[in-house]
């Protein structure tokens, strides 16, 4: 049984491409949420698990991620669960059976099946992983409260010393702004 879930983030190529330019950074500090989630952080995403390919262009890497994460959340409550792809027909769809999930998808054929606490496992590692690769190339996001809060929850932090360091030096900074600035 194999997982993969990774984006395609290479420094010359979207989405970190665009963080060397101080307008998007800056557009990104001050975002709401639904734009972090939605507007920022566009990459193609390979999605493979035991073969059937759920891979897609042009993602919104947070939202994916975190919506991906929901539904393996709805589908630990629930059984089954489905992931719909706004402004698109696609769909994948999540069951559970005892330990293992079986994932289908309308625009992929076959069925996998795998061990939950794995497939859970690769999307907190990709989320993670996709914050760790933009607040690398542009820190100053970090300003963002939400990509922050993300930055804490996803345990970026723990990744290593420089991540740490990272968060740090950017939240330092923030707090001996004067009020209002």
């Amino acid at each position: 049984m194999t997982i993969i879930l990774e984006a395609a983030m290479r420094p010359e190529r979207p989405p970190l491409s665009g963080l060397k330019d101080s307008a998007t950074v800056a557009a990104i500090v001050c975002a709401e949420e639904w734009e972090v989630r939605e507007r920022f952080f566009i990459a193609d995403v390979t999605f493979l698990i035991d073969g059937i390919d759920l891979s897609r262009s042009a993602e919104a890497l947070i939202d994916f991620g975190m919506s991906l994460r929901s539904s393996l959340d709805e589908l630990a409550m629930s059984g089954t669960s489905e992931l719909q792809f706004q402004g698109t027909p696609s769909r994948i769809k999540f069951a559970l059976t005892g330990a293992d999930v079986h994932v289908s998808a309308n625009f992929a054929e076959g069925e996998a099946i795998c061990p939950y606490i794995e497939l859970y496992r690769a999307v907190l590692v990709f989320v993670r992983d996709a914050l760790d690769a933009v607040t690398r190339a542009a820190p100053e996001i970090l300003k963002n409260d939400f990509i922050e809060y993300l930055y804490r929850t996803y345990a970026v932090r723990e990744k290593g010393n420089d991540q740490f360091m990272r968060h740090g030096r950017v939240v330092a900074d923030s707090d001996s702004r004067p009020e209002g600035a």
